[in-house]
């Protein structure tokens, strides 16, 4: 490709995203916008089903198609299912921020029955529901497991860009281009970035920091008792026997 004379070629690579501030003082009215008749259905619907406080908090939760939600969640999750159309390539990641300070909590583990119960909905159902949808569509489902991507993040990128039709050319790999996205994407490299290290999340109040924890495999044993771990363990091999998935 031709360049101009004395121009620098771009960096192989990936490149950060530059933080973008505005600066604009904005004043933003709120006009409470005409509610549409399935609004209003909506609405019905989830004053209709079974609620219930979350423990130890005010937090009320319904129960939406088997699983407990914030009751302020369960219009959007309405409105996702019925509006949402989703593409062949299209993306869906969904995180909550992570707990972080304080001395960990040891409480006892409670009876089987509640385990992975939360307001989110069975644990072991959200695994096993996507353990099975990518043993029966491996082109539109990737599992992977965060183990896996520690013990060799490099190949897993490889894995990744595979996936989504856009596999690394010899060239980017001769670049570096791999072990450049690794680097960038690694949590100690996100941990480092102004915008990741100070204030607040927006509306939610908790600083942004808390969302990175450390990221290393094992660490549940600061946190677990050996009976809490033998417990879990147990419930583990009862929720996935006979699914082909482990966790080792």
């Amino acid at each position: 490709m031709a360049t101009n004379a004395g121009s620098v070629p771009a960096p192989a690579g990936p490149v950060p995203f530059k933080d973008v501030e505005n600066n604009i003082d904005l004043q933003v009215t709120t006009v409470p916008a005409e509610r549409l008749p399935e609004e209003h259905d909506d609405a019905m619907l989830v004053s209709a089903l079974p609620i219930k406080l979350a423990a130890g908090t005010k937090l009320k939760l319904r129960s939406y198609q088997g699983f407990w939600l914030p009751e302020r969640f369960v219009p959007a999750a309405i409105a996702m299912q019925r509006r949402l159309v989703l593409r062949p390539d299209d993306v869906v990641i969904a995180s909550l921020p992570k707990r972080q300070g304080g001395p960990p909590r040891r409480a006892p583990v409670p009876a089987p029955v509640r385990l992975g119960g939360n307001t989110y909905g069975p644990f072991w159902d959200h695994v096993i529901g996507y353990w099975r949808a990518s043993a029966a569509c491996p082109e539109r489902v990737l599992f992977l497991r965060y183990e896996e991507l520690l013990r060799d993040p490099a190949e897993n990128v490889r894995r990744l860009a595979r996936f989504v039709g856009a596999p690394f050319s010899e060239a980017e790999e001769e670049a570096g281009v791999v072990r450049g996205i690794v680097e960038l994407c690694s949590l100690e490299s996100l941990r480092n970035m102004e915008v990741n290290r100070t204030g607040l999340m927006d509306g939610l109040g908790f600083p942004r920091k808390a969302l990175f924890r450390k990221g290393v495999a094992g660490d549940w044993a600061n946190h677990m008792t050996p009976e809490m771990a033998r417990r879990m363990d147990e419930v583990v091999a009862d929720k996935f026997r006979g699914t082909g998935l482990t966790f080792h």
